[in-house]
Parts: C-alpha cells; sequence; structure tokens
C-alpha cells in the first residue's frame, strides 16, 4: 500500500510541473490519487475499527457502530483529502468544504446505488462504489468553482 502511495505521489510530481494548471487538467489526477487515498483511508478506518472492537467485547450494537463510522471516515477523509492534496500540488484553488461535502454526500450516493445493483443481481459492489462515489463528488465539489493559481 505505501508503495502504491508513493508511486501515484512520484507520477503527479514528476509528469507535472508544480506551475498552475487549469482545474479541468487536474481532475484525472484528482480522481487517481482520491480513489486510492480513499481505499487506503477504508483501511485504516478498518484497522481502528478492530482496534475499538477490543475495547468493547460486552457492547456488539456500539461495536458496530463504531466500526461504521470508522469506515465511512475513513473512506470521506482520504477521498476528500487526497483530491484536495492533489488538485493542491497541481496549482488549482478548488473548494475544500464543498469537497469534504462531496465526499461525505458520496457515501449516501454509493449505498443508495448499490442497493438496486444488489437486488438485481446479488453482488455485493459496496466496497467497490462507495469509495468510488465519494471520490466522485469530492472532485466535483473541489472542482465547483476552482481557479488556477
Amino acid at each position: 500500500m505505501q508503495k502504491l502511495v508513493v508511486l501515484l505521489i512520484v507520477a503527479i510530481l514528476g509528469a507535472t510541473p508544480l506551475a498552475a494548471r487549469p482545474p479541468e487538467e487536474a481532475v484525472l489526477a484528482e480522481l487517481a490519487v482520491g480513489l486510492a487515498a480513499s481505499f487506503a483511508g477504508m483501511y485504516a478506518g478498518w484497522s481502528v475499527s478492530e482496534l475499538l472492537a477490543d475495547s468493547f467485547p460486552d457492547d456488539p450494537m456500539l461495536v458496530r457502530q463504531l466500526r461504521m463510522t470508522s469506515i465511512l471516515g475513513g473512506i470521506v477523509l482520504g477521498a476528500s483529502g487526497g483530491v484536495a492534496l492533489t488538485g493542491a500540488l497541481l496549482g488549482v484553488n478548488g473548494n475544500i468544504p464543498l469537497c469534504f461535502l462531496g465526499g461525505t454526500l458520496g457515501i449516501a450516493v454509493g449505498y443508495l446505488v448499490s442497493i438496486p445493483i444488489y437486488a438485481l443481481t446479488g453482488a455485493d459492489v459496496d466496497l467497490l462504489l462507495i469509495p468510488a462515489a465519494a471520490v466522485g463528488l469530492a472532485v466535483w465539489g473541489f472542482n465547483h468553482g476552482a481557479t488556477s493559481r
């Protein structure tokens, strides 16, 4: 996982100079880094949830709530942080609050889209669709009204 993050950062920094870019030229890099960061955040949230589960062995409902909160929070922080960091490195002045709002709303959109897919096909696509929707809406939020430096 660490090698993937380092590879993405080196690719961004090596492929583009840190000069100002128009926001539309940074979207693909924001999507790629945001998606990798959202999966890393999901993994980090799951790891934290395992530590929290050991702390409360007698309350399974609280453990379930802590797990969902930490996993979903990791996805939002990873997706929004990856998008904002990539945009900033590429010289885009984006909308940070709307980026985090978009990442949060993306989780709800991912769930709502995955429900009919599961009902129709039986395919459990939550682990792929939720981070992807969070990143997509985080990129939209970041680039809404964005300017280059």
